[in-house]
């Protein structure tokens, strides 16, 4: 059954067997030394990003996936003398009324190569790591499935090349949040903010046909709200309207049970939210409305498949033998499954999608937007993981695509 209940010392031990058959089909030879210093995850989200070090509980540093330019030139001089050119992450913030945001990853990649190294050279920055120590940490990126490959080995060359980094080493991020809850067999459905990922994962492998990826999440979501909550009348325009749409879904946002009948829910469930400015606006069925084309894409005019049918077509895919199991072992991860009511509407739905007589049995963690990053802390903390690193003199002697056939 799922969630495991393994014991921490069994897990261990098939994460290392994983680790250890990864080595051995790639023939991977032991480093010529050992890294000195702690390896360095990263989780590369469409939202935000998570970075810190391995062996800690939790990401230490995460920020929002935003790049800010000041509106108007007189406005710069809000800027101390200290601040660096380029507004980052939680730097924006603090100036959210003049900026022009832009978001450097998009659907999971980054659009312009420049925007790469402003935000790796941000992590260091705020994780302490001086530019010495660059070179000492290996890096872990955790990716959405289905990325191009050059936006693998663009991020590659810059750590390689640029900050001079020994060790790195990429995976995917359904892979790493199965890991993250003490199993390496089950089915993952994984939906962040621009991405939507569903693959079926046996013993630590995802099985390659199984894997299935749309560009659809939160952000539409949020972009839908927007355009719901403007025609109503309400002023949220522009990229300043966007980040408090945002809270406006993460604070009251809410899956319909019925996603058929989402009227029932206008004059019942109003709620009222004040806006930065303490304006007040009256949010009805828009709050129901905009989640609901992750379960049906054709209200923002998608021709996508919904959640549910993304997983099931995963699970389809696989042996009749495993069917059954894979129903009852479902993994919801990812920041859109934090919200209210998605649980009980994907058991509703997938069960329609099943087989009859199988059980269906999801189980979201407490953190679903952590998975990924705490996946990939179980295997960089373990001593047999050094042996599964992309090493910077492997890089210069063969060609990039080592970067895309290691990997997990």
């Amino acid at each position: 059954s799922f969630p495991t209940r393994r014991s921490s010392d069994l897990t261990k031990m098939l994460i290392k067997i994983n680790i250890f058959n990864i080595c051995i089909k790639f023939n991977i030879q032991n480093m010529d030394s050992r890294y000195s210093k702690t390896p360095i995850i990263i989780d590369l989200g469409s939202s935000s990003i998570k970075a810190g070090f391995s062996g800690e509980e939790k990401p230490s540093l995460v920020f929002p996936n935003i790049f800010g330019e000041m509106k108007y030139p007189k406005a710069g001089g809000l800027l101390k003398k200290d601040d660096k050119k380029e507004i980052i992450g939680n730097d924006c913030l603090k100036y959210m009324g003049v900026l022009k945001l832009k978001y450097p990853l998009v659907r999971g990649v980054f659009n312009d190569v420049e925007d790469i190294e402003p935000i790796l050279d941000y992590i260091y920055t705020h994780l302490d790591i001086s530019l010495a120590e660059m070179k000492e940490h290996p890096v872990l990126i955790a990716e959405p499935l289905l990325s191009p490959k050059d936006n693998r080995e663009n991020i590659a060359k810059i750590l390689f090349d640029v900050h001079k980094i020994e060790y790195l080493f990429f995976a995917s991020q359904p892979v790493l949040s199965l890991y993250s809850t003490s199993s390496t067999s089950g089915a993952v459905l994984e939906s962040g903010d621009g991405v939507t990922q569903s693959c079926i994962i046996y013993d630590g492998y995802s099985i390659p046909g199984s894997n299935k990826r749309i560009n659809l999440g939160g952000r539409d979501v949020t972009e839908y709200l927007q355009y719901l909550l403007n025609r109503k009348g309400c002023e949220l325009k522009d990229s300043d309207g966007f980040q408090i749409t945002k809270k406006i879904k993460e604070e009251i946002g809410e899956i319909a049970i019925d996603g058929k009948n989402i009227d029932i829910y206008n004059n019942e469930n109003n709620k009222k939210y004040i806006l930065p400015d303490d304006s007040e606006i009256n949010v009805g069925d828009e709050r129901f409305l905009a989640p609901e084309i992750l379960f049906n894409p054709l209200l923002k005019e998608y021709e996508y498949p919904c959640l549910p049918e993304i997983l099931a077509d995963s699970i389809n895919k696989t042996n009749v033998d495993m069917k059954k199991q894979l129903y009852n072992s479902i993994l919801l991860s990812g920041g859109s499954m934090k919200m209210k009511g998605m649980k009980e509407r994907m058991h509703k739905e997938i069960k329609k999608l099943s087989p009859k007589n199988v059980k269906v049995r999801l189980y979201t963690p407490t953190n679903p937007d952590n998975c990924a990053w705490i996946g990939a802390n179980i295997i960089s903390s373990m001593e047999i993981s050094k042996d599964m690193w992309i090493s910077q003199k492997e890089w210069l002697e063969t060609d990039s695509n080592i970067i895309n056939t290691r990997t997990i």
